[in-house]
């Protein structure tokens, strides 16, 4: 059975990766500027625009720097790489070659894979350790009853009869590959993810690099993670968010130094790398422009182009001396979010990546569809041990399809037609991302290793001995804060 899935998962991955190529292929024979224009600000914003890249570099090929008008949002270095890939296709230099493109989707399929191959494997081994009694000085009872997560002798026994009735007490490395597998080939599939490809939107690197951090970080690779994250800050602003993940894996993460150390040691490696990298860019353009540029708008929201974000329809529509103060508000609304999430759920620094993520995607002042899709696809990687126990998955997952069909209609009509409602098919797709995270918040509860049972695995004990067996090896008595 795991080798049909397998096979079945590798024709999935396969066919997905063909599908790229061939509308690159296409792309040889038809206007090339035409085709980046149909997913409009639905799957690109004026950071990842990849018109506006193609622009910027045509610029660059007159000897005009782009950024002395604050039209190009890309950091030097990306326009340079732009310029150089550009180049190495017989002058077609409009657009990167479609092939680096599937490259960087690809490499973002691997990295969100191995990183929900790696999670899932510590999951299963907090399970072993804290409900089987696996941790060393289990003799003690102080000590049996800290490993544990507060159950008995009697209890633990209990649920191990349980777990493994139900076949979860010694979890297959094959099925960790596999749901690996699953998760890659579920980002490759995503039609959001190949139209972003076929457009050669930024959100493809940016992503990317995000999926990077997030692998090296659910490997503890702490200082690598911190300078993937400090590479997609540079890229934009927001990915800078994770540095609280990464600081909560130093201060979990025991270090000869002290943990004090190790987080100054994390934001030293961030601050580095993001001032090499502004150097760089420096270097390209003798001249700091291009930080306004790039940085400013982000910050300014100086850019008033549509979007599926919750703030660019009243910036529009707001008196100029109250602009300020509301971009002020829009920015402080995230900070105090922000420092909540790491408080509660910094004792799970994967998943605590994974809520901030969707949280700045929600926030940010030019998000796009791509920044939902990465969500999901973050989502995914934790969901192997949760997915059983997920309420009204069918609504959400409902309401997803019917914005997503929604979206693309309700923008050509208010934008073309002047007529009816994109900003309130934006809202509904705010709502649904929200609904996602509170259920996501209330399994983590039920999960929290450290303090309660994981009230998901009795519960599924429970359904497995009910109809198998009549013994009352699920009736330990748990306790849920």
């Amino acid at each position: 059975m795991a080798a049909k899935f397998r096979t079945y998962e590798g024709t999935v991955i396969t066919v997905s990766i063909g599908a790229r190529m061939a509308l690159f292929w296409y792309f040889r024979y038809h206007n090339v500027i035409d085709s980046l224009h149909f997913g409009g600000p639905i799957l690109d914003t004026p950071i990842t625009d990849a018109v506006n890249l193609a622009e910027c570099t045509g610029l660059v090929e007159q000897g005009v720097s782009p950024y002395s008008g604050s039209v190009c949002r890309t950091p030097p270095i990306l326009l340079s790489l732009h310029h150089f890939l550009g180049s190495l296709c017989g002058g077609r230099d409009l657009i990167i070659p479609g092939f680096a493109y599937v490259l960087f989707d690809v490499a973002t399929a691997t990295f969100l894979g191995l990183a929900a191959v790696v999670i899932t494997r510590r999951y299963a081994q907090d399970y072993t350790q804290r409900l089987l009694g696996d941790a060393p000085g289990d003799t003690h009872k102080d000590q049996a009853h800290h490993n544990s997560g507060g159950l008995s002798r009697a209890e633990r026994k209990a649920t191990a009869a349980a777990l493994q009735i139900a076949g979860c007490d010694k979890p297959d490395e094959g099925t960790f590959e596999q749901y690996g597998m699953r998760v890659a080939a579920a980002w490759l599939a995503n039609p959001v993810t190949i139209a972003q490809c076929y457009m050669q939107s930024g959100n493809v690197i940016h992503s990317c690099v995000v999926a990077l951090a997030f692998w090296l970080m659910s490997r503890r690779q702490i200082t690598a993670s911190a300078i993937a994250v400090a590479t997609a800050a540079h890229l934009a602003l927001y990915p800078a968010c994770l540095l609280l993940p990464l600081c909560s894996c130093a201060l979990s993460t025991p270090h000869t130094r002290g943990p004090m150390v190790s987080v100054l040691q994390v934001l030293g490696t961030f601050a580095l790398w993001f001032a090499l990298l502004a150097g760089i860019s420096y270097l390209f353009e003798h001249s700091w422009d291009w930080a306004h540029s790039v940085y400013g708008v982000q910050v300014f929201v100086s850019d008033l182009t549509p979007n599926v974000g919750l703030c660019w329809y009243l910036l529009t529509e707001m008196f100029a001396h109250f602009r300020f103060f509301f971009i002020l508000l829009l920015h402080f609304n995230l900070l105090i979010v922000l420092l909540p999430l790491t408080l509660r759920f910094g004792s799970d620094p994967d998943f605590l990546a994974v809520i901030l993520m969707g949280v700045v995607g929600l926030f940010k002042t030019y998000p796009s569809v791509g920044d939902t899709t990465l969500t999901v696809a973050l989502i995914s990687t934790q969901l192997f041990f949760l997915h059983k126990w997920m309420r009204q998955q069918f609504i959400v997952v409902c309401a997803f399809l019917a914005t997503a069909v929604l979206f693309p209609l309700f923008w050509r009509t208010w934008a073309f037609d002047t007529g009816g409602l994109f900003v309130v098919i934006s809202r509904a797709t705010a709502a649904c991302r929200v609904c996602v995270h509170e259920v996501l918040l209330i399994l983590f509860q039920a999960r929290d290793v450290h303090h309660v049972v994981p009230c998901g695995v009795l519960y599924y004990c429970a359904l497995h001995t009910t109809k198998k067996h009549s013994t009352n090896a699920c009736t330990c008595h748990v306790n849920v804060r």
